[in-house]
């Protein structure tokens, strides 16, 4: 925490200087509370949360609120909910005739160099192109970007409560998981914004075929 302790101390400085604070230094301090959070305060939170909860013998969904201002005591809401429902609800129809059903699309991901991931599941696709994109990269993008899957950072050390959500957590190595449950419409839109991102040029499609 070092690194985000010199910039509270030059955002002081400036601050009793009456200077503005350079936005590029308010994003990295956003950017290290974010990592701080997730790293540090959210695995401790959900270590105490384990133990107090063991009590209760169903599983539990909890909206938890906390307002955290610096020497003053700390607030927090807490609400039981629904879990989230994992499988994407179809529109109604506004027809009375029938018509054939899409599969799960086909994710096929072209890299500039020929190399090409296919005839996997979307998932597999999913996992393959951030390694060979290189999994540092592609969390250092989804930390600045904020990209989240299932209320969860899209990459994490820290693992599901959920045992649903945690088996659709793929290892990345070194201890980072990337979180899949999603459509591949979803996972097409994460790669195209980390290939912008990062400028590499891949071409993403989806190939549907309708349901016999």
């Amino acid at each position: 925490m070092s690194e985000l302790s010199d910039l509270y101390k030059t955002r002081d400085t400036l601050l009793s200087l009456g200077e503005a604070l350079p936005e590029t230094v308010e994003e990295r301090i956003r950017l290290l509370e974010e990592q701080e959070i997730q790293e540090q305060i959210q695995p401790l939170i959900a270590q105490a949360l384990e133990s107090v909860l063991q009590p209760i013998k169903r599983e539990l969904w909890l909206d938890i609120s906390v307002c955290y201002i610096p020497e003053e005591p700390i607030s927090i809401q807490i609400a039981s909910q629904k879990a989230p429902d994992e499988t994407p609800q179809e529109e109604p129809s506004t027809t009375k005739t029938r018509k054939p059903r899409a599969k799960s699309p086909q994710m096929i991901v072209r890299f500039p160099n020929g190399r090409v991931i296919a005839g996997l599941s979307g998932r597999d696709t999913f996992v393959e192109t951030v390694k060979i994109i290189g999994v540092d990269e592609v969390r250092k993008v989804s930390e600045r970007e904020a990209f989240t899957c299932c209320r969860m950072p899209l990459i994490s050390k820290q693992r599901a409560m959920k045992s649903a959500y945690r088996k659709a957590q793929k290892p990345l190595g070194g201890g980072w998981f990337l979180m899949t449950n999603c459509s591949n419409e979803s996972k097409k839109k994460f790669i195209d914004r980390i290939s912008d991102a990062l400028g590499l040029g891949l071409e993403v499609e989806l190939e549907y075929a309708l349901k016999e």
